[in-house]
């Protein structure tokens, strides 16, 4: 797979496949993190599998959505139990899938374990992600915001939305199927959270990965 520009994109909460597809694509990854806090997005929020399809997780905001402020200082609200209600959700929604065994001990500290930030949090998340499939992935953060960036960055930036008319087109993406925990309930359901597949598939999902992403 050929080497792209460094993809520029947002911090994202247990991001979906996509998000991970189009890294490994570009090798080297800039992480936005003077912007100022999107809502609805899924800087926050992740979808994972359920019985009733994709089932949304958000993290809740020290001073909520209205966040004037660059994102690396974007607090984290710990007033009520919301960790152990997602790691709940993520056992409940996995407990069966071919590898959760495998990698539980590695994924529950990333949801239950306290963070500063909200960056904090994803970023954690995000590297052990990476370490866990040993993805060639090299992530740096911005030094300041810049609205426009040359040719040589592909500004990713709000582009992989969970709303899906906010979602800008990928023609280069296609979503790997693979067998899912509620597949004969609610047929596939395409780019969940990253740890959709990883659960699923272990690690055979480098190889989706990496076929993900066609060179145009």
């Amino acid at each position: 797979m050929p080497q792209q520009q460094t993809l520029l994109i947002e911090s994202q909460y247990l991001p979906p496949i996509h998000y991970f597809a189009r890294m490994l694509h570009h090798k080297e990854v800039l992480i936005e993190q003077e912007e100022h806090f999107e809502k609805a997005s899924y800087r926050n929020r992740a979808h994972i599998a359920s019985p009733n399809g994709p089932l949304r997780l958000s993290v809740p905001l020290s001073q909520g959505r209205s966040q004037r402020r660059p994102f690396r200082k974007v607090g984290i609200s710990y007033d009520h139990a919301w960790q152990k209600q997602h790691w709940w959700s993520i056992k409940n929604a996995y407990q069966s899938s071919p590898y959760f065994e495998y990698y539980e001990d590695d994924i529950e500290p990333l949801i239950v374990s306290p963070a500063e930030t909200l960056l904090e949090l994803n970023n954690r998340i995000t590297q052990t992600i990476i370490e866990l499939l040993q993805l060639p992935i090299n992530i740096r953060f911005t030094q300041s915001f810049q609205k426009k960036y040359d040719d040589s960055v592909l500004d990713f930036r709000s582009k992989i939305h969970p709303i899906a008319h906010r979602t800008t087109p990928d023609p280069a993406y296609s979503s790997p199927t693979y067998e899912q925990v509620f597949d004969a309930k609610t047929g596939f359901q395409a780019d969940l959270s990253i740890l959709d597949l990883l659960l699923n598939m272990g690690p055979r999902s480098v190889a989706l990965l990496e076929g993900a992403i066609s060179t145009l």
